[in-house]
């Protein structure tokens, strides 16, 4: 009987329970052989692959060389044919008519056969191809996998999630807020835009109010609106942030500072870029991502600096390159294509291609505890499904 079989190895006496556990290591030390070369030999089979591929690659490439200088062999060989009797026809020549001819098949010749000696075929290699060149990755399983998975199917269509220290708060198609982790609805006769997390943990929206008017709703930890303020603008497609003492409204390409006192536009600042992804406050600094950079901004003086980003291509480790940078205070910002693990503090970022790290899944949203994060995904194929993934936070990687 395996050993691994055995779930409640843990109930027996001391001394049978350690004999078991040095059963199992045992065995694993056994195997560890086998695993080892059954891995080494899928390296082999995917090079040997390549080595067929490439020897393809090379006699293509071989085949067109020498199919050109075959054919440049044939030409001047005519050329030489055409040389000798052209010569040996002008030297029997003397109409005056002829010569002109001979002129002109003369300068023909001469410009078709400079063409031919000037005529290569050259190889020409690809820049960088070996030092980018990879055959895989070597990845480590159980550090990608989470300590605990919870999956939910619902019967409604998210087009945003956001989460706070406490829950998940997902928006609706339809307009409605609902908390993914309670399973409830926010009841509300608002048709709700679009939903933010406040500088202290509060849940907020944006909403048309009875006259008609967009509207910003800060709520109290039992849901009650505690706040509301006229916001400045009448587009469709916006987001915002709301801090202490103002909220910063992001559109277009165009980020407004707002008092949350009396709604006065306070400073605004225009970008060139017109696509705002994600952004996020951390001390005195706003983070945004942008189609292909992040940059920060300082929410006093508006100074704009680009972040340094690092593009990752190693093997990945999602404990290492993420969990472990949550926990130590850095955070994420993401755009279509790529994950950004943002260090505030160093103004630089670490760059991963989002299909490499999620390929069934979408990234919405994280949150911290004391003892875990927790991130929420959306299946590629439903927006109804999401799958919330457990990471401890005291997880020991014996990988490093």
């Amino acid at each position: 009987m395996n050993v691994r079989q055995l779930i409640n190895y843990r109930d027996l006496p001391k001394l049978e329970s350690y004999t078991i556990l040095r059963q199992m290591a045992i065995e694993t030390l056994q195997t560890i052989d086998i695993v080892k070369q059954t891995e080494l030999s899928k390296i082999n089979n995917e090079k040997m692959n390549l080595i067929e591929k490439l020897q393809g690659k090379e006699n293509s490439l071989k085949d067109e060389i020498e199919k050109f200088y075959t054919n440049k062999k044939s030409l001047l060989n005519m050329f030489l044919d055409e040389i000798t009797t052209l010569e040996e026809y002008e030297e029997n020549q003397t109409n005056i008519i002829n010569d002109i001819t001979i002129n002109e098949l003369h300068e023909k010749l001469e410009k078709s056969l400079k063409f031919c000696i000037k005529n290569k075929a050259i190889f020409e290699k690809i820049d960088n191809l070996v030092d980018n060149f990879q055959i895989g990755n070597i990845c480590f399983p159980i550090l990608n996998n989470p300590d605990d998975e919870e999956c939910y199917t619902l019967n409604i269509n998210m087009k945003k999630i956001i989460s706070n220290s406490i829950t998940f708060f997902g928006l609706s198609q339809m307009g409605n807020i609902f908390d993914l982790t309670m399973k409830t609805f926010y009841r509300t006769s608002h048709l709700i835009k679009d939903i933010c997390i406040t500088y202290n943990g509060k849940l907020s929206f944006i909403a048309n109010s009875r006259s008609g008017r967009l509207t910003l709703y800060i709520l109290s930890d039992c849901n009650h609106i505690t706040h509301t303020i006229a916001i400045p603008t009448d587009k469709k497609r916006f987001s915002y942030d709301v801090l202490e003492r103002e909220f910063i409204l992001y559109e277009s390409n165009l980020i407004t500072f707002v008092s949350l006192s009396n709604g006065k536009q306070l400073r605004k600042l225009e970008l060139n870029d017109t696509r705002f992804y994600n952004h996020r406050i951390f001390g005195d600094s706003m983070f945004i991502s942008l189609q292909d950079r992040i940059i920060t901004i300082k929410l006093d003086s508006l100074i704009r600096e680009d972040v340094i980003i690092n593009m990752k291509s190693e093997n990945f480790n999602l404990r290492r390159a993420i969990v472990e940078k949550i926990k130590n205070g850095q955070f994420l910002l993401s755009n279509p294509t790529d994950l950004y693990v943002i260090d505030p503090i160093k103004k630089s970022a670490s760059s991963y291609q989002t299909n490499r790290i999620f390929r069934n899944e979408n990234l919405l949203d994280y949150r911290i505890t004391n003892q875990k994060v927790i991130f929420c995904y959306s299946s590629l194929q439903s927006n109804r499904i999401f799958t919330f993934k457990h990471f401890r936070l005291d997880f020991i990687d014996y990988s490093m």
